[in-house]
């Protein structure tokens, strides 16, 4: 792990973890978590000085972190997606999540998340309702707000996951 500041200094922190680290989200000044293989997640609260693990139980490759500017903060990975409603201290798996996610983000208040797949593509069999468009679904939501443009996963709690092809955010205006 490398730490570099306006004035171009640079830190090393020699962290004893196995396997490679793939992302890190900060927030303010003394808060950053980084994730990586085998169900790695570090967190530091003192500007890198210290670094704890956290044991989210996987094992899966970790490939994305985000911290909201209030509690919610997301983990995407191989198969998972993690939130924590705890500001980033613990984690617990989100259901229905289903896929190999790349990059996961929020909104400021960390109210919607939205993932993306390496593969473009993503979606649940799980029957549920939509929570954007609160129709039934089965692996897609066919909202009349859909338009085919791009793919990926979007999260309004505590309604379900939905898969629909959108340009509009969560309330359904582009």
């Amino acid at each position: 792990m490398v730490r570099l500041n306006p004035e171009g200094d640079v830190w090393y922190y020699p962290l004893e973890v196995e396997g490679d680290l793939l992302a890190i989200a900060c927030k303010g000044k003394a808060t950053g978590v980084t994730v990586g293989d085998d169900g790695v997640v570090l967190r530091t609260d003192d500007s890198g000085e210290t670094w704890k693990q956290i044991d989210v139980g996987t094992r899966a490759r970790l490939r994305s972190v985000i911290l909201s500017g209030t509690d919610p903060a997301y983990i995407a990975g191989d198969g998972i997606v993690l939130r924590s409603d705890d500001d980033g201290h613990s984690f617990r798996p989100v259901p229905d999540a289903e896929g190999d996610f790349t990059s996961v983000t929020t909104t400021a208040k960390g109210t919607y998340a939205w993932l993306t797949t390496a593969s473009g593509r993503s979606g649940s069999s799980t029957g549920r309702r939509c929570g954007r468009c609160s129709r039934r679904r089965r692996g897609r939501c066919r909202g009349s707000r859909s338009r085919p443009t791009a793919r990926a996963w979007w999260r309004s709690a505590p309604a379900a996951w939905c898969s629909a092809p959108t340009t509009a955010g969560p309330s359904g205006r582009a």
